[in-house]
């Protein structure tokens, strides 16, 4: 039974690795003619000390015209010198249409609340959101902009980890190559529905008709994005667009993170549950959302699969050592080569195999597309081999706090 599951979900895999491979042959959007309407970019800050100074210079020296972009930076209740490197910042650029807003944080507040606060401030056309631990390289945003088409309702940056150190740094810096890659496949048969907070623009009129970030949602940028689809327009990546943000260095930290995202996607996906299976969403509605969906009880059903078998085999061997003793450990040894080879099930591996080599193969297209060198050869094999084990615990605890209502914190 556990080979036939495996089979099935492994073939399920290598078809969706084909399709990829498929979709990255497609042709990205030819670059226009650079296009500069008024842009306003709000900067949401709670406790970022120093990394907001970096933000706001990066955002600073953006090769736009500065008569036409407007920053506004967000106080969200920090306690440490956030604010003051803010005004120390503001003093420094006098020239620059940039303004702080105070806004205090409350219990359960999240960082919606201070974006929602910054829409008040905003006065162009269009909406961009800058998390206060992004860097945004000089040609991001207008790389950006001359993707809006009437249509077009959000554009997306592709994100890089900035300076990876230790492992758990470094394990992100592979998963975000891998992502923003899949986003510009998504991106170029439009079922791109995620828009994230490392530089992501708006039409103004989206926030101005159907409201600004939920204040209730875990990723708030993603439920956006799912209500921007939902409401009929697009959602594009600038496969030019470049921006770079600080990731969590720490085991607790960045599970916490992960557990956090999780959630807001099952909510989120939940919420808008009724795009799925809807030919009114083309692809998105019934190829990508379905496919969401799906992958995520795979996830699920493997880990839990997973975890049967290893308490069986568990039970097996501990029912044989408490019946023999030490004398169990006189006839075990450890399997050679040869009884290897003997007892390999082609039928479950030669699958598994392809599926990696398919996966491999992507992985390899998106480096070089992200342009990205290959490094951290160690960690890509933890990554390939260790890290589904790992996301998929998370998965399972982010299941698990969503049922049984743990209080959402940001």
């Amino acid at each position: 039974m556990i080979e036939l599951v495996i089979w099935l979900v492994t073939f399920f895999s290598l078809f969706i690795g084909i399709f990829w491979l498929q979709v990255t042959f497609l042709k990205e959007p030819e670059r226009k003619n650079y296009v500069y309407p008024p842009v306003s970019l709000i900067v949401p800050c709670w406790n970022v000390g120093f990394g907001v100074w970096k933000t706001l210079h990066s955002i600073a020296n953006l090769d736009y015209p500065k008569d036409k972009l407007q920053i506004i930076a967000v106080n969200h209740g920090s306690t440490d010198n956030t604010e003051a490197l803010i005004q120390k910042f503001l003093a420094s650029h006098p020239n620059l249409n940039i303004q702080l807003v105070q806004k205090s944080r409350a219990p359960g507040h999240m960082k919606a609340h201070a974006f929602n606060e910054g829409l008040k401030y905003a006065t162009n056309e269009y909406i961009g959101c800058v998390d206060a631990d992004t860097i945004v390289l000089k040609d991001s945003l207008k790389e950006m902009m001359h993707l809006f088409e009437p249509d077009v309702g959000a554009v997306i940056s592709i994100i890089k980890v900035n300076q990876p150190k230790n492992f758990f740094e470094k394990l992100q810096q592979i998963e975000y190559v891998f992502s923003s890659y899949i986003r510009l496949l998504m991106s170029k048969i439009d079922t791109l529905q995620t828009t994230h907070g490392a530089l992501s623009v708006y039409r103004k009129f989206l926030f101005d008709k159907y409201g600004g970030f939920d204040e209730h949602n875990l990723t708030e940028d993603f439920e956006f994005g799912m209500r921007v689809r939902y409401h009929g327009y697009k959602v594009l990546l600038a496969p030019n667009s470049f921006t770079y943000t600080f990731v969590p260095n720490t085991f607790k930290w960045f599970w916490k993170q992960r557990v956090r995202w999780y959630r807001g996607f099952i909510g989120t996906t939940i919420k808008y549950g009724d795009m799925a299976f809807n030919k009114k969403y083309g692809a998105l509605g019934w190829f990508q959302l379905p496919l969401n969906i799906i992958s995520l009880i795979i996830v699920l059903a493997m880990f839990s699969l997973m975890l049967y078998n290893l308490s069986d085999q568990f039970f097996i061997w501990a029912s044989r050592f408490f019946s023999l003793g030490i004398e169990y450990f006189k006839g075990w040894e450890l399997p050679n080569l040869y009884y290897s080879l003997l007892n390999f099930d082609l039928m479950v591996y030669f699958p598994i195999i392809i599926s990696l080599l398919a996966c491999f193969l992507i992985y390899i297209y998106a480096y070089r597309r992200i342009n990205e060198p290959w490094r951290y050869p160690f960690t890509i094999l933890i990554y390939f081999t260790i890290y589904p084990l790992f996301r998929s615990a998370q998965w399972v605890h982010s299941v698990y706090e969503e049922i049984t209502k743990v209080k959402k914190k940001w």
